[in-house]
């Protein structure tokens, strides 16, 4: 996983963080999703969530997710 210096909040390179409170849920889920490589367990690990919460945040916040 890339590690940089956090800035408010905020990794510096566009990555946003997970534990910024200015970020909505949506925004949160599609960041840990980008951070797993789009795998949704590993993104739930990242939230503190199980594969079957983040299938349903996905689903009702109609995240489009990436096909590799």
């Amino acid at each position: 996983m890339l590690r940089t210096l956090y800035e408010r909040g905020r990794l510096c390179h566009g990555i946003v963080s997970l534990l910024d409170p200015d970020i909505d849920e949506r925004e949160r889920v599609i960041a840990a999703l980008e951070q797993a490589g789009w795998v949704q367990a590993k993104a739930a690990r990242l939230l503190g969530m199980t594969p079957r919460q983040i299938a349903y945040r996905i689903q009702t916040m109609k995240i489009r997710v990436k096909q590799f």
